[in-house]
């Protein structure tokens, strides 16, 4: 099965958003049913990116995870 589009442009320029030990979602994710459940209690920060061939600034959640 293969996905196309806008959503898969978004989802592949906020993956390489993130650095070592951190996983980085939009805000209509941190919005999704359970996601807050899951990264309750992590350290997290939250800001604006552009993202190439958006053409809007996007609401980024950066959130620490810890090393196995």
């Amino acid at each position: 099965m293969d996905y196309f589009g806008q959503d898969v442009n978004i989802a592949a320029r906020v993956q390489g958003l993130a650095r070592v030990n951190e996983i980085c979602l939009t805000e209509s994710v941190m919005e999704a049913p359970g996601v807050s459940d899951v990264v309750k209690g992590r350290p997290a920060s939250r800001d604006y990116e552009n993202l190439k061939g958006i053409g809007q600034k996007m609401e980024i959640y950066r959130i620490e995870i810890s090393p196995v």
